[in-house]
């Protein structure tokens, strides 16, 4: 669309659904696009192949960044390689959503890889860079902008500043493809899709099932759905959300400040965000490594909490295989996703303890 001059209705569900039509394949409904026009970009070279090449390409892109991810986080993952050697590479690969993500042609991996690299430069002290890479994923909306929130929070300023300057280039990118005009037209499309609000009105045309999330939106919908009005749910998953999102934001400022800071702020972020599915899940692949091969790496100098920790990435890692079983109760991953986050936010020696006695020797 963006290619063939049709940008500006790049929001607009029917010529979505034409296009699908006429290049993928003819359907009475339409997988809608609800990524900032900016990310539109990436594909338009994809769109001079033919849909099977351009996914088999795609796919293949994945995989190359997948293989980025694991070179950028290798030199912090000697707890498991000096184990063996093979173990954190085979341990990206097995992770489901991962699979699932690649195997989707999702964008989660592109984020993921993001990330990664933002992990590298906060932990050199780059933190400008940092946020410019964190900013850079803002196709992903809904797990982004929390990580931002939690800086600002912290007052990480040099990467709050860092995610501005890469803001607003995606917000020129996304007028300039969109027309500037019609940028707010994103954000109500936005709130139909995310909130199954589109399901009710029409405007799109698919069910939204709120208990495939794995996270407290998930847990809630799962729960007490179908006895609770819609609307007494979407005010309990925002207070509950929220008041986990302050905890974090208030007690967990420290950690927020040390060079491991994305690990407590990616696991918030997946925790608390309003939507989440399986291959969104692929970031949290990035923590639970990192917990693991410091549990690892400190072996019997472990607290209890840290090694409570461990246990619970060590869970989350098989958790979504749950989604065969129980297809229908994937919120369940909820669970050891809030404890581990739990277990971050009051731990202090798993993963910030070089960051505490730094500050010890600074004072």
């Amino acid at each position: 669309m963006v290619r063939t001059g049709n940008g500006h209705d790049l929001y607009n569900y029917e010529v979505q659904k034409r296009f699908q039509s006429q290049l993928v394949a003819a359907d009475q409904r339409a997988v809608p696009f609800i990524r900032p026009a900016y990310q539109a970009l990436l594909f338009v070279p994809f769109t001079l192949l033919n849909y099977r090449k351009a996914y088999l390409v795609f796919l293949l892109s994945n995989v190359v960044l997948l293989g980025i991810s694991y070179v950028l986080l290798r030199a912090k993952l000697k707890g498991l390689t000096n184990r063996f050697s093979w173990l954190p590479l085979a341990l990206f690969l097995s992770f489901l959503p991962v699979s699932i993500a690649i195997l989707q042609g999702q964008d989660t991996i592109i984020l993921m890889t993001l990330l990664a690299a933002a992990m590298v430069f906060q932990e050199r002290r780059q933190d400008f860079a940092a946020g410019a890479l964190v900013g850079l994923g803002l196709f992903k909306l809904q797990v982004v902008l929390p990580i931002f929130v939690l800086f600002v929070l912290a007052r990480r300023w040099r990467l709050v500043t860092g995610f501005f300057g890469a803001a607003t280039f995606a917000t020129l990118a996304s007028g300039w493809v969109l027309g500037f005009g019609r940028v707010g037209a994103f954000l109500a499309w936005l709130w139909a899709v995310g909130s199954g609000a589109a399901s009710h009105t029409g405007a799109v045309d698919i069910v939204l099932d709120t208990s495939y999330m794995p996270n407290i939106r998930g847990l809630i919908g799962g729960m007490v759905g179908g006895v609770l009005p819609d609307s007494y749910l979407q005010l309990l998953t925002l207070g509950l959300s929220g008041a986990v999102f302050l905890c974090v934001g208030v007690w967990g400022q420290a950690k927020l400040r040390s060079p491991n800071a994305l690990v407590l702020a990616i696991t918030t972020s997946a925790a608390v965000t309003y939507y989440l599915l399986i291959h969104d899940l692929s970031v949290v692949i990035l923590p639970i490594l990192l917990i693991l091969s410091r549990a690892v790496e400190a072996g019997d100098n472990l607290t209890r909490l840290d090694r409570l920790s461990a246990w619970l990435a060590a869970i989350l890692l098989v958790a979504p295989m749950c989604i065969f079983p129980l297809p229908h109760h994937f919120y369940v991953v909820s669970l050891p996703l809030i404890g581990l986050l739990g277990t971050l936010l009051f731990s202090s020696d798993i993963l910030f303890r070089v960051e505490r006695l730094g500050t010890c020797e600074l004072s």
